[in-house]
């Protein structure tokens, strides 16, 4: 004979808010209003009879301000107006980005977005300070879908051959997008710059002297029968010196690079390898959830929040730390590295978007 579950999770409509929400039969507090005892009982076929509209998320119109609130940024860089609506979290918003004291040559002439602008001056800032065993500064550009990333990338590649550094590295996690990086070139005004595939060039000399070298995390650690590998093309390409930009797009990829963690996967220590390798390479890493578990950020040694110069000897000895203080430590530490101008991250706005909770009622044949 079967038994019921201790707290099924049953529909319950709060008799203050009118929401519905699924929820245990244990829990006795509204998630919205946080009234307590205050919710109607309601038959399953209430439940799946009742207008759509009354199914709703956790939130009302006013919510977005409780978790995000709107992001105004520098008042230099809110024309021209971004399309959307753009938020942050709270705890982000409480404190600002250092001045930008950066005058970019592609200040009226890019085609970005204020807030895309704003970012590309940020991250080439960034590249003017040095970190503590000398290399030069990354950036960590956590902004959401929508925002434009790759528009404020190609913006960041345009100033830089401006300014005479003509080869760029953009690495990212499909052969794919380098359609989508010829298209922010050219939305930025940079159509003369040439975007050239590494997949689709021979194992001999590249025979290109600039321009943006696109590549897939798979085809960073890729060799041929003769053991001529991709990175040493990379590394012969770039020269000695090299000053220019390394894209890692979708930098999540790079994650799992400390033997602590387990052993690191390949993609992983050519990341850090490359970023050796280079040290006057100006990095950004770009990835929505880069930052959202501490030990995966390994591989963005160009941020210096360990090494020499800083309270942490290296990886290892920052993720103990930050690991015993669960994601209040985090949130510290995103705060930290936003007060000094190496990380920002915003997203769209949720307004307008609305969450039903709809039950799929399983007939015979869907039931395997």
């Amino acid at each position: 004979m079967s038994t019921s579950p201790p707290n099924p999770m049953l529909p319950r409509k709060c008799s203050d808010c009118k929401k519905t929400f699924i929820l245990p039969t244990s829990c006795v507090v509204c998630p919205l209003c946080l009234q307590d005892d205050n919710f109607m009982a309601m038959t399953e076929t209430q439940f799946l009879n009742q207008p759509l509209k009354e199914v709703e998320d956790h939130k009302d119109d006013g919510s977005d301000t409780t978790l995000f609130t709107e992001y105004r940024g520098d008042k230099l860089y809110r024309k021209p107006r971004h399309p959307g609506r753009i938020i942050e979290t709270a705890f982000l918003s409480g404190v600002k980005l250092p001045r930008g004291t950066y005058v970019p040559n592609i200040l009226h002439n890019s085609s970005l977005s204020g807030i895309q602008l704003e970012a590309a001056v940020h991250i080439c800032q960034r590249h003017t300070q040095k970190i503590g065993n000398g290399a030069t500064a990354g950036f960590l550009l956590g902004d959401g879908t929508g925002v434009g990333k790759g528009r404020t990338i190609a913006g960041v590649i345009r100033e830089n051959w401006s300014h005479g550094r003509k080869k760029s590295l953009w690495i990212s996690s499909n052969s794919i997008l380098n359609l989508d990086v010829r298209r922010d070139l050219d939305d930025v005004g940079a159509s003369s710059i040439s975007v050239h595939p590494l997949n689709t060039l021979s194992y001999d000399e590249l025979g290109i002297t600039e321009g943006v070298i696109f590549l897939t995390y798979s085809c960073l650690i890729a060799s041929n029968k003769n053991d001529v590998t991709r990175m040493g093309q990379l590394l012969k390409w770039c020269g000695t010196g090299f000053d220019g930009l390394i894209i890692f797009d979708e930098s999540q990829k790079g994650k799992n690079s400390n033997p602590k963690m387990g052993k690191p996967t390949k993609a992983a220590e050519a990341v850090c390898n490359i970023q050796i390798k280079l040290p006057n390479a100006r990095v950004v890493y770009s990835s929505a959830t880069g930052a959202s578990e501490p030990r995966d950020m390994g591989y963005m040694v160009r941020l210096g929040l360990w090494g020499d110069g800083t309270c942490f000897p290296d990886f290892g000895a920052f993720i103990d730390n930050i690991e015993k203080g669960d994601v209040g430590a985090l949130e510290l530490v995103a705060m930290d590295m936003k007060a000094r101008g190496m990380y920002i991250s915003r997203t769209l706005s949720y307004e307008g978007a609305n969450v039903a909770i709809v039950v799929a009622v399983l007939n015979d044949k869907m039931i395997v």
